[in-house]
Formats: structure tokens, sequence, C-alpha cells
């Protein structure tokens, strides 16, 4: 699995633990990639500018998204709209398909992982927002829909809106369309090694039906349709599965992922209402991360991945830094992976003039990035493992210097520095404690 620590092994004469056990198979619930590592990623949504922008395209020159990688950033989750894909019944729009291909290429060449997500907001362009194509629904529906005056998310409630969600839900036809666009999405990027995973529906809203019976029943059934499809295209692709909208602000859900075939990952979203609202963060943080708790324990008995695959914070009184840092680290610590929401001009994580915002130095903060063996914990700067025999942790670490990695249980034997990676090599038997010292 690394070349450099074992040479170094044999030219030292120092063999690995006798008679090792073989290595442990890592928990169900974490993500292994294609190296057989363990992945944490960190990660930001491309983005929200996406939805407004002529062909939505996301807007951004190459030296904005190499801010990105520079910044410790090593996912994308890449917004994709099926009114974009196929805008009339059964014609897909291959000039966005191929704009979509090119842009992901261009997310790869910058040494980046994508999530493909197929985003919707208040069902889609019939209301004004982005995601269900018109044909999808009636005109009718579209013509007496007003639009609400206040927040956004109160256009759910609309009738109108609430009607469209429903006829999907009870409609086989239009949820097999909605399978043969994702299938048609895969087909057209599968082959691009960067993309490792889609993300089937952002947030979907229950319509008129009980919200618990959508998680239990509805959804999946849906989910069903959709992964039987995507999988005919891409067997091993990583899916990631969404809750209904309520749990981005109740932090609960009861999504029943059991039956489902392949790679699968639980995907919600975290928006306390603070957060979402901007009125500010007060500091405390004890409800918050026993939501996300909650969340990572659900992934757990799905046997599935976490993946927070949007949270954020849109209040400007000075702590955002330090909920950013909170949310990370209830997640983290069991080896879930996040996405922040979004990297568009004028936030905080990117200026109006296409420079690195304010916060987005704080995802660089260094962290264990793969991980050999088994993961059995994070903590600040280190990271709990078992290991029989060699491995490699690379660790993301773009704004250190003169790093040095102190391990317990295990030998180091390699510490290299690759642009804002470090590779730190151990040989272990058993449980290993590794921590990564910088100046």
């Amino acid at each position: 699995m690394f070349v450099l620590g074992h040479l170094l092994m044999l030219i030292i004469g120092c063999p690995g633990p006798a008679d090792a056990p073989e290595t442990p198979e890592p928990y169900a619930w974490h993500w292994v990639q294609a190296d057989g590592r363990m992945v944490v990623h960190r990660g930001v949504n491309l983005n929200n500018h996406a939805k407004r922008r002529p062909e939505h395209h996301h807007g951004l020159d190459p030296t904005e998204l190499a801010l990105l990688p520079a910044n410790g950033i090593t996912l994308v989750r890449f917004l994709v709209f099926w009114e974009a894909m196929e805008p009339e019944e059964g014609i897909y729009d291959e000039t966005y398909l191929a704009q979509v291909r090119a842009d992901l290429l261009e997310v790869e060449a910058l040494g980046l992982e994508v999530i493909v997500d197929v985003h919707q907001d208040v069902y889609g362009e019939g209301f004004g927002f982005t995601g269900f194509p018109t044909w999808t629904c009636s005109q009718e529906a579209y013509d007496a829909f007003v639009r609400s005056e206040g927040y956004w998310f109160l256009n759910y409630s609309d009738p109108n809106v609430v009607g469209c969600f429903d006829a999907f839900w009870a409609s086989a036809d239009l949820q097999d369309a909605y399978a043969a666009m994702t299938a048609r999405l895969v087909a057209e990027v599968v082959d691009i090694p960067a993309v490792v995973g889609l993300d089937v529906m952002n947030e979907p809203f229950w319509g008129s039906l009980d919200a618990i019976e959508h998680d239990e029943v509805a959804l999946p059934a849906f989910y069903a349709r959709v992964v039987e499809a995507v999988r005919a295209e891409a067997p091993t692709l990583r899916i990631f599965l969404e809750p209904s909208l309520a749990a981005s602000i109740t932090a609960e859900s009861r999504l029943d992922l059991s039956g489902l075939a392949g790679p699968l990952g639980f995907a919600p979203h975290f928006y306390p209402p603070y957060a979402e609202l901007g009125t500010g963060w007060d500091g405390t943080f004890a409800a918050e991360a026993g939501a996300l708790g909650g969340l990572s324990a659900h992934a757990r008995t799905q046997g599935v991945p976490l993946f927070l695959g949007e949270f954020g914070i849109f209040s400007a009184i000075g702590n955002e830094d330090g909920y950013v840092r909170e949310v990370r680290a209830a997640v983290e610590t069991d080896g879930g992976s996040v996405a922040y929401w979004s990297f568009d001009h004028g936030s905080n994580l990117l200026t109006q003039e296409g420079e690195a915002g304010w916060l987005l130095p704080v995802f660089g903060e260094i962290w264990p990035h793969r991980i050999p063996g088994r993961l059995e914990g994070l903590e600040d700067q280190a990271v709990r493992f078992t290991l029989y025999g060699e491995g490699e942790v690379e660790w993301m670490a773009p704004f250190a210097t003169g790093c040095a990695a102190e391990a317990e249980g295990a030998e180091v034997v390699a510490t290299v520095r690759d642009g804002t990676r470090v590779q730190v090599g151990v040989v272990g038997d058993g449980l290993v404690r590794l921590a990564l010292r910088c100046d």
C-alpha cells in the first residue's frame, strides 16, 4: 500500500510483526475507497450561484477554483439539475451533459474528488426555483402559485408546490423518469476517477404525506428505483441518499436504507434555525452535538458512511469559525465527512473579488484524510486506528511547516511532505495512536 516505508524497512532490516493477524475489516459505516483506506473529506458545495446563472454553470474561473485545494478542501459536492438535463420529456440536453463532464474534469485536475448532487429547491423551475423540469407537473399549478414574500423556505407550504410533490411521489412513471435521468447522468461521468459518489436528490420534500411515513416508506421505494437504474451503469459507485427535508432542521431521520444494493451513504443536512436565518450562534453547542451524534448513530445503524452534504452559517458576528469547527469535530470524530454551503462569490468562503474568504482557511486545519486499517476515532490532530503490519496515513496540512509524527503502538518509518499533504508511514501491531505536530 505504501512503497517508501516498505523500502526503508528493507534497508534497515526491520521486519514487520511476526505472525501478525490479517488487517482488520473497517467498520461498515466508514467510507473506504479503492486503495483500501478509510477517507475523511472536508468539502464545499459548487455551487449556489449555478441555480441562477445561464447554462447553470458555477461561474468560477480556474484561479478561484484553485483556492479549494490550496486551502485543504478535498471534495466538491457538484450541483446538477434535472431541468437542465431533460428540459423536454425523454430528450436529454447533450450540450449541458458535456458541460457537466468538462467541469468535473476540471475539478479532477485540481486533485479534488466529487459527489454529483441532483439538486432541487421548492420543486423547480415552474415555481421560479431550480430542479424538476416544468413538464413533470401541471401548468395550472405553476400559474396558481403565489411566491412568499417571506423567507424562501416558506414556499414549500404553498398548496401548488405540495401538489406537485404529491403527484411525484404517487407516480411510478415520474419516478422511473427520474431514475432514467440519473442513470444517463452517471453514464456520462462514471469513467472520471474523481467522481466517487452520486447524491440522488437534494432535500426531498414529503408534500402532504406524513414526514415519518415518507422516510420509512415512500422515499426508500423511490430510492430503490434509482439505485437499480444507476447500478446498471455503475455497480460500485457509492450512492448517497438524503432523508426528508425536515431532517435538515430537526436533525432526526428514520430513513431506511436496508435492502438497497451496493455501496451507499447517508447524506443529511444540518441547519439549526439560527444558522439558516443568520441570526447568530450563541457559542454553545451541546444540543447541536447531540443532534449530529444522532445522525452519526443512524448511519451506524444503517451500516453506511455519514456525509453531511450541507451545513453552513450565514451570520457575520465573528464566531462563525468556531461553529464550523464544532460541526466538523462532531461529524469527523466517528469518521464522517462534511461539505459547506456554498463556494460562491460574496460568501465567507470566497470574496466578491474572487479571493479566499476569511472562513475558507478554517477547513485547512490539520486532519487525517486517509487512514489505513480500521479507524477507531479522531482527536485533535491525532487519529486512533487498528493496524497489523504497514500502512500510510495521509494528513491534510496546507498551512503547516516542520511537521513531525508521533506514534504510540507503532513505529513511524517515513514522513514525507507532498504539497498540501503529509504522508506518514507506520508499522504497527494492534491499536495505534498517531499525531502530527507541526510548526
